[in-house]
């Protein structure tokens, strides 16, 4: 990444040390003969790259580097400028990412100043986003943090003196939009009402006082004008597309600057419900359910669960489309085919709190696959579903999950298709999984109980595995992995690749994709 000094003068950078990291092939099987192009991959447990900050002076022409100090394979993130140009802000937060130091550098020596403030967690930490300094008043600055087990706003002294902890409660801040001009509230987007909906609130510097600005349920995308003096509010809900709206500094709508007609109102399309379920230990879940168009509720429909399951996610949102149109114009078109489709934040989750997410701590799938079958449970109990026709899909962290319902509960899916899946986390990068599972040496319980490759002998009902060639992310050797794994299983997997393509295909695949699963469900139901 690449960070402007306010007044910019300062260019302050990562530069990146790989030569320490494993190196990982990368084919290209269309060339002839096939290439190999070098790549590195750091896995679980293995040796990471090492990060330097450099800060480039246009004037002088010179670099100095930060003097971060060891260990050498710390994380340097979330890098702010002082509104002075004069300092840097640092993140630093040890492998394990159980602590972080907030540093601040002096941008023309390099030197360390001083450390601000420690945070320290039992599981992990997982911060995004740096200081915000105040315009009106830079010597205080606003922090975001999970410390009281919700992501709340803080307010400091430059000096890491901490003033007030400025929101509270179970919900969750998402967005720090800034202050006014006058500096005395500070406006951010949060889950107050529902962890379904955002809305923007203005919280007063002084007294903490909250007000909601935005009015009814859904997502409202908001974008301050004017130092706060205007926002612009992109609205959604289920039945809404978008509507922007301007409104004041005090919430009054001043006009409509776009209103966004449903370009799906001539299709005859299901109804969908959120609705609450609850998890194996009775935690409330949140569902989204769509419907056959014309539903008869004394016939029993085929119910495909669509899965993604993993940390910072949120499938079940108060917005058009759930806010992801390519998957769920599809799901839409299979609910208009006669399926039943749901989709469930289980916990591991985002926006629902620290311990909501880290309930899947070293045990990936665990307490994931637990609530998932929890909430089929309870839609089947309701009457409508036909339980020899039950699907899963899911790509990426959804491909693990649906290729773990499908191997670890055989006596409830029919058909699976697991597009991009983890198969097993020893493969898979260092931050990501060591943050939720530890190393495979020191938790090797846990990266067994979650491999999927270890419950091929279970499989009953027919699975498809998809995998693009070149995917960079979820490596290829994942699937090839999983398809040994079958054969020495003597099991039969459906297998697709996409030559060339990436995490994600897209261009011609993705029409290809879509038809390819649409016509393999068909097939199985």
């Amino acid at each position: 990444g690449t960070f402007w000094s306010p007044q910019e003068r300062y260019l302050a950078f990562y530069r990146k040390d790989e030569r320490m990291v494993t190196d990982y092939p990368y084919l290209d099987f269309r060339q002839r003969p096939a290439v190999v192009m070098p790549g590195k991959y750091p896995m679980a447990g293995m040796n990471n790259h090492i990060a330097t900050v450099g800060v480039y002076d246009l004037k002088s022409g010179e670099t100095v580097w930060l003097k971060t100090g060891a260990p050498a394979d710390q994380y340097l993130t979330n890098l702010t400028w002082s509104p002075d140009e004069k300092e840097i802000y640092l993140a630093q937060i040890n492998r394990d990412q159980t602590e972080l130091r907030l540093v601040v550098y002096d941008a023309q020596s390099g030197k360390p100043l001083r450390t601000l403030f420690r945070e320290q967690e039992a599981k992990y930490l997982d911060p995004q986003t740096g200081p915000r300094f105040l315009n009106q008043n830079p010597d205080r600055f606003l922090w975001l943090s999970r410390r009281d087990g919700w992501n709340h706003i803080y307010l400091y002294e430059r000096n890491g003196e901490l003033l007030k902890q400025l929101t509270s409660g179970p919900w969750e801040v998402t967005e720090l939009h800034g202050a006014d001009a006058g500096g005395t509230r500070v406006y951010f987007s949060a889950t107050r009402e529902s962890p379904l909906n955002r809305d923007l609130y203005a919280a007063d510097l002084e007294t903490g006082e909250l007000r909601r600005l935005t009015v009814g349920g859904g997502t409202h995308r908001v974008t301050l004008v004017g130092d706060g003096a205007y926002f612009v509010d992109i609205f959604s809900d289920l039945h809404t597309p978008a509507q922007s709206d301007l409104f004041d500094a005090a919430g009054r709508k001043l006009r409509t600057l776009l209103h966004s007609p449903n370009p799906l109102r001539e299709y005859r399309l299901g109804e969908v419900k959120l609705m609450p379920l609850s998890a194996e230990d009775g935690t409330r879940l949140y569902a989204r359910v769509i419907f056959p168009p014309g539903m008869n509720v004394n016939y029993r429909y085929p119910l495909l669960l669509y899965v993604y399951g993993g940390p910072h996610s949120q499938q079940v949102r108060n917005t058009w489309l759930g806010g992801n149109s390519s998957w769920m114009l599809w799901l839409h078109y299979l609910a208009a085919q006669g399926y039943i489709v749901l989709t469930v934040d289980n916990r591991g989750t985002d926006f629902r709190g620290r311990d909501f997410e880290q309930a899947t701590f070293r045990q990936l799938g665990r307490v994931e696959i637990a609530d998932q079958l929890a909430a089929v449970a309870e839609l089947r109990a309701a009457g409508y579903i036909d339980s020899s026709r039950i699907g899963v899909v899911g790509w990426s962290y959804g491909g693990f999950m649906a290729a773990s319902l499908m191997l670890r509960a055989p006596e409830v899916f029919t058909a699976g298709i697991a597009g991009a899946p983890v198969t097993d986390w020893r493969y898979y990068e260092t931050v990501y999984t060591e943050r939720y599972m530890d190393t495979p040496e020191a938790n090797p319980e846990g990266y067994a109980q979650s491999s999927t490759l270890n419950y091929l002998p279970q499989l009953q009902g027919d699975l498809l595995l998809i995998h693009g060639t070149s995917d960079d992310i979820v490596m290829w050797q994942h699937s090839i992995l999983f398809m040994e794994a079958a054969l020495k299983a003597g099991k039969q997997v459906d297998y697709l690749i996409y030559p060339g393509h990436q995490h994600s295909i897209k261009g011609k695949g993705r029409g290809h994709l879509l038809e390819k699963m649409t016509g393999w469900l068909e097939a199985q139901f």
